[in-house]
């Protein structure tokens, strides 16, 4: 799911708005609507952090980048493991991993 607060979610819809949005759209969603359909459909949610700076950047993904670019990868893995220690931190994530149990 792309974060509407997410660091470079802000930056990418700002751009984003210039493009006809038949050709290309991204749906950015804030954490707490997602949330709340979440929860109302499925049952109790939480959220934890997959990536900042892009939509689901992996470590096991460097390979597949230039080396200019795999610095991205390398921070959001750092913030990622900080968001564990700082759980407010997900709210900038870009890319926001949320899971949902079944309410019986």
């Amino acid at each position: 799911m792309a974060n509407r607060w997410g660091l470079r979610q802000i930056r990418s819809e700002i751009r984003q708005r210039a493009v006809p949005e038949e050709l290309f759209a991204i749906r950015r969603d804030s954490p707490g609507l997602l949330k709340e359909i979440f929860e109302r459909c499925i049952g109790p949610t939480n959220f934890s952090v997959d990536g900042f700076f892009t939509l689901n950047a992996q470590v096991s993904d460097l390979g597949l980048l230039q080396p200019r670019l795999q610095w991205l990868v390398r921070i959001s893995e750092l913030l990622r493991q900080l968001s564990g220690r700082v759980p407010l931190l997900w709210r900038l994530a870009d890319s926001p991993t949320i899971r949902s149990r079944l309410r019986r």
